[in-house]
């Protein structure tokens, strides 16, 4: 369907809307009136840390709302944000947004989104909300004079679901959104702390992580049906708790980001961390002191650390130091290491006896891991071969 079918369609659905305006039963226009009129009552929130003005009206459908919060922000640049190739502090925008479904298919509508960005020494948040699906032409026309295709968009979890919904969005309204430039906290966060929390949802990293506890809140399933709920009666109890919720994701998006950015610059948080996370996030973003932290994690005793690290060494030829660390961690029962070990015994020293040896230290962990297994027989069988033709070879001896 091209972009005047969809138009067609659209304005068709309107004038079908319009023209039922006047069979609505009293109780249906009461319902539309109390969506309306109530938005701009919603109760004041009991958290003291969010402090949303009241609500204000910018077209039929759609209210804003803004704030101004005590939450700093670096003057200057951000090395997480250098880390990712990114090089404009005054231009990131931290979003959020609620949707209709979980999914993130074609029929999920996002109905509120919140926005914040640095306002002098503080922060500005904004939240733009959709009271019915009639309006999600001007919502996403209002919402096109904020997202800038030169700004960098911070989320959590964005990259996979927000911005596709909004781009969707967009798409069924025969308009597009461009994101180009997206900085989402959940990459860094996996390596910073799934070894640690398991989880690594926004609600695991505020409870475990940011140690923020809502006093108010509602499940992020349960967001649908509040607002769904809102449609049908007009009453403003859950949609307000999913207002709360969104604020706070935002708040919480600011305190990850300046978290990350204290383990990256000083390599120390008020919190715990994976230090071989980190030290792997800085060697794949070509930044050699992640070295450091990987052996330090790897001296008190991470064996994915030594793995990382004696690979990096490997592919940099430092054999004394990749040795070493393998010839460790074969203490602490790794049979990757002993499998390095014979290939490097094989390979570099041609010491085709001493790779068998290390290889004999492998076999109690086959029944562990069977997958190492063919390769390991393969391994043997070629070193015997060697081992049989050094043999011939000395007994011939020369012609």
């Amino acid at each position: 369907m091209n972009d005047r079918s969809h138009a067609l369609k659209r304005r068709l659905s309107y004038i079908s809307r319009d023209s039922h305006a006047g069979q609505k039963s009293s109780r249906e226009t009461s319902r539309e009136v109390s969506r309306e009129s109530c938005i701009g009552s919603f109760p004041s929130l009991p958290d003291p840390q969010i402090r949303p003005d009241p609500w204000k009206r910018v077209g039929r459908y759609t209210y804003v709302r803004d704030s101004i919060e005590e939450i700093p922000l670096k003057n200057g640049p951000y090395e997480l944000i250098r880390l990712e190739g990114f090089g404009r502090l005054e231009d990131i925008v931290f979003f959020d947004i609620e949707t209709t479904g979980l999914s993130g298919g074609a029929g999920s509508i996002a109905f509120l989104i919140g926005m914040a960005w640095k306002y002098g020494a503080a922060l500005k948040v904004e939240q733009v909300f959709l009271s019915d699906f009639p309006g999600e032409e001007e919502f996403l026309d209002y919402l096109s004079k904020r997202l800038l295709p030169e700004k960098l968009y911070i989320s959590y979890n964005g990259k996979c679901f927000d911005s596709h919904v909004l781009k969707t969005r967009y798409v069924m309204n025969g308009s597009q959104l461009s994101f180009p430039l997206q900085l989402d906290l959940l990459y860094p966060s996996r390596r910073f702390w799934k070894s640690i929390t398991g989880a690594c949802d926004l609600a695991t990293i505020e409870d475990r992580i940011l140690g923020i506890r809502r006093n108010r809140d509602i499940p992020g399933y349960e967001v649908p049906e509040a607002y769904f709920n809102f449609l049908k009666t007009g009453q403003t109890e859950s949609i307000s708790l999913v207002f709360d919720h969104n604020y706070q994701d935002i708040l919480s998006l600011v305190h990850l980001m300046n978290l990350i950015e204290g383990i990256i610059t000083r390599g120390q948080a008020p919190a715990s961390f994976d230090m071989t996370g980190l030290g792997t996030y800085l060697l794949d973003r070509g930044e050699e002191r992640g070295l450091s932290f990987l052996r330090s994690a790897f001296h008190l005793g991470d064996n994915r650390a030594g793995r990382i690290l004696s690979l990096y060494l490997k592919r940099n030829r430092n054999w004394p130091q990749a040795v070493s660390i393998w010839k460790k961690m074969a203490l602490r029962n790794s049979p990757f290491a002993l499998i390095e070990l014979a290939k490097y015994y094989e390979h570099r020293e041609l010491d085709p006896s001493q790779a068998l040896e290390w290889l004999a230290r492998v076999e109690p962990y086959t029944v562990r891991e069977r997958m190492i297994l063919p390769e390991l027989n393969k391994r043997k069988k070629r070193l015997h071969d060697k081992m049989g033709r050094a043999v011939r070879a000395n007994t011939e001896g020369p012609p």
